[in-house]
């Protein structure tokens, strides 16, 4: 498979070569090359860039480490290509997806230092220069994401009996801190979508 990955990128084909990667399970490197399939085309690339990453975060083989990665390059993407955030927030906003709102309220609000300054690539982030990922976007964006995901554990508390529930919502503890309570609540919900 390499051999012919290499002659996709020989022969300018990053379509082809992000198909290759996808079969190998290699979500990243295949982001990576449909972007820049998606940026060499040149029609519809805003939009076309958020579709790729709703599609690649779709797949139950991607760890949510992976998927959080994924929002990150999609986010340098947009910087380096000066679209608007406001555009970007809308299109969120309107997809609507949960498994999306929790990718985002994972990455924007609880942050992983080693992930910041993890694996190599176009999304790399380096968290002594850059701005946290949370101030590129609007406070109101942010205000409504945090509302939906609030929404989203309330309506799957309400959906369960009291036994059922997320274990990090009937675990929360007095003296833990916030973002580490909102991270477990956010990894069991993104676990679940797994199963």
């Amino acid at each position: 498979m390499q051999k012919l990955l290499r002659k996709c990128l020989v022969y300018e084909n990053p379509q082809a070569a992000a198909k290759i990667s996808l079969v190998e399970e290699k979500v990243l490197q295949a982001y990576d090359l449909t972007l820049q399939a998606i940026i060499r085309q040149n029609k519809n690339v805003p939009e076309n860039i958020f579709q790729s990453f709703q599609y690649y975060a779709t797949f139950k083989f991607t760890s949510k480490e992976e998927k959080s990665q994924l929002f990150e390059r999609l986010v340098a993407c947009w910087q380096d290509q000066r679209y608007s955030f406001v555009k970007l927030e809308n299109l969120i906003l309107n997809s609507a997806d949960e498994s999306i709102l929790h990718i985002l309220i994972f990455t924007l609000f609880c942050p992983i230092t080693e992930l910041q300054d993890g694996p190599e690539g176009p999304g790399k982030r380096n968290s002594l220069t850059d701005p946290r990922l949370v101030d590129l976007f609007s406070p109101e964006f942010c205000l409504k994401i945090g509302d939906k995901f609030i929404q989203a554990v309330k309506s799957t508390e309400v959906e369960k009996n009291s036994e059922d529930q997320l274990e990090s919502v009937k675990n929360i503890e007095n003296g833990v801190s916030f973002e580490i309570q909102l991270r477990n609540i956010v990894t069991e919900m993104m676990e679940k979508e797994l199963k």
